[in-house]
């Protein structure tokens, strides 16, 4: 009986380790991707699957993966056969001085609020002193009940005031692009000419991370400049407006636009502050090119890890545009309700915005005058900084759980009381990939069943789950940390005593088995 028995096992041990080749050709095409951000991904085959980032920090929905499938053979005593899968998302706790910029700015897409970017980033050097904050809209807006709806959101370590926020429609020809420069002037531009060189402080020419809007970018760093030189055929006579995408990676820090004097000393001319996401921002250059010497030369000044993908001077004249301020009717904060007259006018009098609050705003729509509409977002205010160093993060999410297990286990030495079980588990897992050590490994669900007692008694189990759960957990971040916040399944069969051996199987069920985070959200 005993040998029969190890036949047995060595067979379903084979069948197994097929099974588990065919879960692992079929996990990719399980994954699903949520535009438009992808934070990062542990777990699984390392497939990316997309996050947004909403409200406060961290929003993950609707990500989908099946689990890994993993068969131990010829198991004894108190070890077990297991299946466990895992999926999550990577994040870095914020620094005190710097680092995601606050309040963002969301847009309304038809079905709910998207986030665009920050705004009032040169508050971070204002010393507590209002900014004013001109920005292009990133996305297009979507009216809501008739009207334009945007979201200002603060869920960062600042708390904001704001004074007066204005949504400006710009409708100009489909050919022509429209921006606007950090101290307000709406411009046109409509063929951006590359520089012929873009030298580094370090002496290379970096012209071809800087040629085109394609991903490819320069990163300066604090004292790191790169000269640009559009050369000698440009025709300025008609207009010279300097064309910039940049993105920021750490701090909320300005960039210097520089000329060069008679002196041959370089001068700053201009001044625009990178955002958490790539923006576009626009300077009218014609008082300063050519430059003293005759020279299209324009220097780029860092004073942190900001990212460049694109620079290009557009010399077309102004083209003819038509400007409307949007009506605002209506700005409702979500604790303190409306809020509409604080918002008017520039005036001290303020609409306060601490974290994990918000406030919608509403505007009429004027009439679309041209082929193409363009909006600007104009904000005056400031903020403070609140984040205490080494925040307590709060992890919240719901998970659907589905899955269907074959497990196989049996006893073959004669032991009396001998007995294991099925074994089914929830796990959060917080790894701090900075300083390489797990912050905290919390079991938030388990469930066990006995499986078989007794000597030479062979027991097959279907091992079914089936349910929606809410978990949360905490854990203390440190600043400028990256950590990985990961859920995961375990499910197993596990010799319960030290009396007696067991051999022990599980295999999924290939097409029914999934977890789904319908949300992860962090906050502090």
């Amino acid at each position: 009986m005993k040998h029969k028995m190890k036949k047995t096992f060595l067979l379903f041990s084979v069948i197994g380790v097929l099974l588990f080749s065919m879960v692992q050709s079929v996990l990719a095409e399980t994954y699903t991707r949520c535009p438009p951000y992808d934070l990062g991904f542990s777990g699984g085959n390392s497939n990316g699957v997309g996050f947004q980032d909403h409200r406060h920090n961290i929003f993950l929905s609707n990500g989908t993966a099946r689990l890994y499938s993993s068969v131990w053979s010829v198991v004894v005593g108190g070890a077990l056969a297991e299946a466990w899968g895992f999926m999550g998302v990577e994040w870095t706790a914020p620094y005190s001085g710097g680092g995601g910029g606050c309040p963002f700015l969301y847009v309304w897409n038809g079905t709910y609020y998207m986030l665009d970017n920050n705004i009032l980033p040169q508050s971070e050097m204002g010393n507590g002193s209002d900014v004013n904050d001109y920005y292009k809209l990133e996305r297009p807006l979507v009216m809501k009940d008739g009207k334009y709806a945007l979201l200002i959101s603060e869920f960062e370590s600042e708390h904001s005031f704001l004074d007066y926020v204005e949504l400006i429609a710009v409708d100009h020809p489909a050919n022509v692009e429209v921006d606007v420069s950090p101290y307000g002037e709406i411009l046109t531009y409509t063929n951006p000419h590359p520089p012929v060189s873009a030298i580094s402080n370090e002496k290379k020419n970096v012209k071809e991370l800087l040629s085109s809007i394609d991903g490819n970018y320069y990163e300066g760093c604090n004292g790191s400049y790169v000269i640009l030189n559009f050369g000698d055929e440009l025709d300025v006579s008609q207009g010279a407006k300097l064309i910039i995408r940049s993105d920021m990676l750490l701090m909320k820090s300005p960039i210097y636009i520089q000329t060069m004097n008679s002196d041959g000393q370089w001068r700053t001319v201009a001044t625009i502050h990178t955002r958490k996401y790539w923006s576009t921002d626009v300077v009218d250059m014609s008082k300063y090119l050519p430059d003293a010497k005759g020279n299209l030369k324009v220097r780029l000044q860092f004073t942190s890890n900001d990212k460049i993908d694109f620079v290009g001077l557009d010399t077309s004249p102004q083209a003819t545009i038509n400007i409307r301020k949007a009506e605002l009717v209506s700005a409702t904060h979500s604790k303190d309700g409306d809020i509409t007259n604080e918002l008017l006018h520039i005036d001290g009098f303020y609409a306060e915005l601490p974290p994990a609050k918000q406030i919608e705003i509403m505007f009429n729509v004027p009439d679309d005058l041209n082929e193409k509409r363009t909006f600007i977002f104009y904000a005056r205010g400031h903020y403070v900084k609140t984040l205490k160093d080494d925040p307590i993060v709060t992890v919240t999410s719901k998970i659907t759980l589905k899955g269907y297990a074959y497990v196989f286990a049996w006893s073959y030495t004669p032991a009396i009381g001998a007995r294991c079980q099925y074994l089914f588990q929830v796990w959060l897992w917080v790894y701090d990939v900075t300083g390489g050590s797990y912050v905290t490994q919390t079991l938030l669900e388990e469930k066990s069943e006995e499986a078989v007692s007794g000597a030479y008694i062979p027991d097959w189990k279907s091992y079914e789950w089936n349910f929606d759960k809410d978990y949360s957990a905490t854990f203390n971040a440190v600043e400028g940390h990256k950590y990985q916040i990961q859920f995961g399944v375990y499910v197993g069969v596990k010799g319960a005593t030290i009396a007696g051996s067991f051999d022990g199987y599980v295999d999924f069920d290939n097409s029914n088995r999934y977890i789904v985070i319908q949300y992860i959200h962090l906050s502090w």
